[in-house]
Protein backbone atom coordinates (compact mmCIF):
# COMPACT_ATOMS: atom_id res chain seq x y z
CA UNK A 1 0.00 0.00 0.00
CA UNK A 2 1.57 3.17 -0.63
CA UNK A 3 1.50 6.17 1.70
CA UNK A 4 -1.40 8.03 2.15
CA UNK A 5 -0.43 11.74 2.51
CA UNK A 6 1.89 14.41 0.45
CA UNK A 7 3.86 10.98 -0.32
CA UNK A 8 1.30 9.64 -2.17
CA UNK A 9 1.59 11.22 -5.37
CA UNK A 10 5.02 10.38 -5.67
CA UNK A 11 4.89 6.95 -4.77
CA UNK A 12 1.84 6.66 -7.65
CA UNK A 13 4.63 8.11 -10.26
CA UNK A 14 7.31 5.20 -9.00
CA UNK A 15 4.40 2.96 -9.65
CA UNK A 16 3.59 3.94 -13.03
CA UNK A 17 6.92 3.52 -13.90
CA UNK A 18 7.21 0.29 -13.50
CA UNK A 19 4.02 -0.57 -14.46
CA UNK A 20 3.84 -4.20 -12.98
CA UNK A 21 0.58 -6.01 -13.40
CA UNK A 22 1.04 -8.21 -10.42
CA UNK A 23 1.17 -5.09 -7.87
CA UNK A 24 -1.99 -3.75 -6.92
CA UNK A 25 -2.45 -0.32 -4.64
CA UNK A 26 -5.06 0.36 -2.58
CA UNK A 27 -5.54 4.28 -2.29
CA UNK A 28 -7.85 6.82 -1.20
CA UNK A 29 -10.44 8.36 -4.10
CA UNK A 30 -9.18 11.45 -4.87
CA UNK A 31 -10.59 13.01 -7.91
CA UNK A 32 -9.14 16.27 -7.40
CA UNK A 33 -6.15 15.11 -7.29
CA UNK A 34 -3.45 14.85 -10.64
CA UNK A 35 -2.42 11.30 -9.74
CA UNK A 36 -5.48 10.23 -9.36
CA UNK A 37 -6.78 11.26 -12.96
CA UNK A 38 -3.26 9.84 -14.80
CA UNK A 39 -4.45 6.65 -12.74
CA UNK A 40 -7.80 6.76 -14.17
CA UNK A 41 -6.23 7.46 -17.71
CA UNK A 42 -3.71 4.49 -17.35
CA UNK A 43 -4.56 2.02 -15.60
CA UNK A 44 -7.34 -0.51 -14.17
CA UNK A 45 -8.83 1.02 -11.27
CA UNK A 46 -11.54 -0.91 -9.23
CA UNK A 47 -13.79 1.32 -6.86
CA UNK A 48 -14.49 -0.63 -3.23
CA UNK A 49 -17.80 -0.91 -2.81
CA UNK A 50 -17.94 0.06 0.83
CA UNK A 51 -15.50 1.75 3.21
CA UNK A 52 -11.72 0.55 4.39
CA UNK A 53 -10.91 1.44 7.67
CA UNK A 54 -7.88 2.52 8.27
CA UNK A 55 -6.45 2.18 11.99
CA UNK A 56 -3.66 4.86 11.44
CA UNK A 57 -6.37 7.56 10.15
CA UNK A 58 -8.19 7.34 13.91
CA UNK A 59 -10.95 4.48 12.98
CA UNK A 60 -11.68 7.06 9.95
CA UNK A 61 -13.38 5.59 6.83
CA UNK A 62 -12.47 6.46 3.60
CA UNK A 63 -13.89 5.96 0.01
CA UNK A 64 -10.70 3.59 -1.67
CA UNK A 65 -9.62 1.94 -5.21
CA UNK A 66 -7.43 -0.38 -6.27
CA UNK A 67 -5.35 0.67 -8.78
CA UNK A 68 -3.02 -1.83 -11.07
CA UNK A 69 -0.56 -0.07 -13.49
CA UNK A 70 0.21 -2.47 -16.41
CA UNK A 71 -3.11 -3.59 -17.64
CA UNK A 72 -5.77 -2.05 -19.81
CA UNK A 73 -7.11 1.46 -18.56
CA UNK A 74 -10.70 1.00 -17.41
CA UNK A 75 -12.70 1.73 -14.21
CA UNK A 76 -15.07 -0.83 -12.43
CA UNK A 77 -16.73 -1.00 -9.09
CA UNK A 78 -15.72 -3.93 -7.37
CA UNK A 79 -17.29 -5.93 -4.67
CA UNK A 80 -14.04 -6.86 -3.17
CA UNK A 81 -16.45 -9.21 -0.36
CA UNK A 82 -17.98 -11.20 -2.72
CA UNK A 83 -15.23 -14.01 -4.54
CA UNK A 84 -15.13 -13.66 -8.49
CA UNK A 85 -16.25 -16.53 -10.45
Amino acid sequence: MPPYGLLLGSAMRAARKQADPQMAFIVPVKTHARWWRRARAEAEVRLLNGRLWIPARGRQSIPSAVVIFGRPARVVDWDWRTPEA
